[in-house]
């Protein structure tokens, strides 16, 4: 969060709800932060999830939502 005005490049972030390393208020501030300051941003919220997706349909998910934002910023789709 030091840094946040620093960030240009479009950030997605994809947070488990039940996520012991990375306690959900910080992804929370993180995207907020970089709304705030016009950085494009998207948060998605993986229900029953740690630090990583451990059901096959939720990784799916995160994997799909990765394609989809990969797409929009790099492939410009």
């Amino acid at each position: 969060m030091a840094f946040v005005t620093r960030v240009t490049t479009p950030t997605m972030i994809i947070h488990g709800t039940n996520d012991r390393t990375v306690p959900t208020d910080q992804g929370r501030s993180l995207f907020r932060a970089l709304r705030a300051i016009g950085v494009p941003t998207k948060l998605v919220w993986l229900p029953r999830t740690g630090h990583w997706p451990g059901e096959p349909g939720l990784a799916y998910e995160a994997v799909r939502h990765q394609k989809e934002w990969l797409d929009r910023w790099v492939r410009g789709k």
